[in-house]
């Protein structure tokens, strides 16, 4: 999805995410509160790392912090953020899809936030997966947030504006996203995974929303386990499959380790 590293790299959207609030969501305070005692022996990879929304909870923690992602301006604004507070992190402009700079079984913790594996296709994630996996210790953790297809029959749905031009922009912006998507949203009963073209930054992102059953079937085949899911609206974790059949979040955030077994 090439066209994705183009909209991370507009200058609009740079801005954006230079000025986002440095706060971790439900579930990634979740899993900062679980993995903290650890967090002082942990050799740590942000994928995905933006305007740096994450380094400042976990690179004062962790043994070593690297910071990578596709946009090299979103690099440029961690380095200039960052250079005085953590002088001795890493930022690189890497691609997930291409891990080769980093050896087998180097990263005890690796995290993926805010949805930035779904800016690449199936099997592209597949391959960033199997990348993933390679660079993680034996025991590893990996966590990662992804957008919930469930999300979708109401994210198409027209909501209601009391600002009369406000709900008319809405509306023409509706009707686009249907017409860009209607191939996807006819699969949407039935499908493991769609990708759609997102209404936002004028529909420049084409984003892949998964099943939450299906995410964990394909983690349990590329070797990861001890599964958790967590909720984004509260943080609090989904353990039966019923309740990931069920969730209508926004998005999961997936926590699991790297099977021993395969090693």
């Amino acid at each position: 999805m090439e066209t994705n590293l183009q909209t991370y790299s507009l200058p609009k959207v740079l801005t954006h995410y230079a000025r986002y609030s440095s706060q971790l969501q439900a579930p990634e305070y979740a899993v900062f509160k679980l993995l903290k005692p650890q967090l002082p022996k942990i050799k740590m990879l942000d994928i995905g790392v933006g305007g740096g929304r994450t380094t400042t909870f976990f690179a004062p923690l962790v043994k070593e912090y690297i910071g990578i992602d596709f946009s090299k301006g979103m690099i440029n604004i961690c380095n200039e953020k960052f250079k005085n507070i953590f002088p001795s992190v890493k930022f690189e402009v890497c691609d997930v899809r291409d891990l080769s700079r980093f050896s087998t079984g180097y990263f005890d913790f690796v995290l993926f936030s805010f949805n930035g594996i779904d800016n690449i296709t199936h099997e592209e994630r597949l391959i960033a997966l199997k990348e993933i996996k390679r660079i993680c210790a034996p025991n590893a953790y990996f966590c990662f947030s992804s957008h919930n297809l469930q999300s979708l029959p109401d994210f198409f749905k027209i909501h209601f504006r009391l600002h009369p031009v406000k709900f008319l922009k809405s509306l023409f912006g509706r009707k686009k996203l249907i017409e860009l998507n209607k191939e996807e949203i006819s699969k949407l009963s039935f499908a493991e995974y769609v990708n759609i073209y997102d209404d936002v930054y004028d529909f420049g992102l084409h984003t892949h929303y998964v099943r939450p059953s299906s995410q964990v079937d394909q983690l349990k085949e590329l070797g990861f386990n001890m599964i958790k899911l967590f909720s984004l609206e509260n943080g609090t974790e989904l353990t039966q499959p019923e309740q990931w059949n069920h969730t209508m979040d926004s998005w999961i955030y997936y926590l699991c380790n790297v099977d021993l077994m395969l090693y």
